[in-house]
């Protein structure tokens, strides 16, 4: 690889800027190659801090062009798989925003092709580098086993949000599209059963995730049950995300700005910007460094989460 790898960004959204910041932050390490979006004029204008970066309106142009050391998919959920598979074939590196993709299968394709091609495939799970998160793995692991538990978040969006996110097409089912809650579970908890899964939504059609909610329940390797009640709707205030999580010897609770143990408040540690030490990791692992948190057995099984919930709540 060059001494500053080639970087395109596929995506014009908050990932993609802050992946863009990112890149510039890491000075010469990384280059910003291109930008790619449905309208890359104005994506150029929202997320490259150059008016003269190059913009491309699909992938495999910017890979003609371009020929990037490094892909960073930051777009619809539904993309990520084909685009990864893309640029996986033309022998670049590829870094991926949760969902890696909307099947076990597809991502196990995805990883036999990297081996294949000889090229890294990461899926980026910011919420995993939080302060908050990594304060409370340290903090569970001299509490014994867990013995109980619940994941609960709250995600706005303004009534019929027009976005992709709101799409089934283009979001996946709401285990996939809201997978970054359940990675949390999975990070403490280890493999989980689905015992049961429930989604309920305002409307049917291309807007259905505009007003959903999706509950759970889990159980652990050792049988303890752990619930998930996850909602995306006008009705949200603001967006939250609470797991209380009970151990042989302790309760830790957490809302992503503040970790509390038996009811104390438990320091956090320092940490810099989190897309930023993402890609500081990816970069080096493609220099020879350690494969970057998470690892492949780690987003395969939150993936295989995720498809049980949707199996078990009758989704497609």
């Amino acid at each position: 690889m060059r001494a500053a790898a080639r970087v395109v960004v596929v995506g014009s959204g908050v990932a993609a800027r802050a992946r863009v910041r990112a890149l510039t932050a890491l000075g010469g390490s990384a280059a910003l190659a291109g930008i790619v979006s449905r309208h890359p004029s104005a994506a150029v204008q929202a997320v490259a801090p150059s008016p003269s970066t190059p913009s491309f309106p699909d992938l495999a142009t910017a890979l003609a062009d371009v020929r990037p050391d490094l892909v960073l998919l930051c777009h619809a959920n539904a993309a990520h798989a084909p685009d990864a598979r893309r640029a996986l074939t033309a022998g670049c590196h590829v870094v991926v925003e949760y969902p890696l993709a909307l099947s076990v299968g597809e991502a196990e394709d995805l990883y036999a092709l990297a081996d294949a091609r000889g090229v890294s495939l990461h899926c980026g799970h910011i919420e995993l580098r939080t302060p908050a998160h990594r304060a409370l793995s340290r903090q569970g692991g001299d509490m014994g086993p867990l013995v109980g538990g619940s994941v609960e978040a709250r995600i706005p969006c303004p009534a019929g949000d027009p976005s992709w996110h709101s799409d089934p097409a283009l979001a996946g089912f709401p285990s996939f599209a809201w997978i970054s809650r359940l990675t949390r579970l999975v990070a403490v908890a280890g493999p989980l059963a689905v015992d049961a899964a429930e989604l309920e939504v305002a409307a049917v059609g291309p807007l259905a995730w505009a007003d959903a909610r999706l509950r759970a329940g889990l159980r652990t390797g050792s049988g303890a049950s752990l619930g998930v009640a996850l909602e995306r709707s006008p009705r949200c205030r603001e967006r939250r995300t609470v797991l209380d999580l009970r151990f042989e010897r302790g309760h830790l609770w957490t809302d992503g700005s503040r970790v509390l143990r038996d009811g104390g408040e438990v320091p956090l540690p320092f940490a810099e910007g989190l897309f930023l030490s993402d890609l500081r990791d990816v970069l080096t692992h493609l220099r020879g460094g350690p494969e970057p948190e998470p690892t492949r057995a780690f987003v395969l099984e939150a993936l295989r989460l995720a498809e049980a919930i949707r199996r078990a709540a009758g989704g497609p």
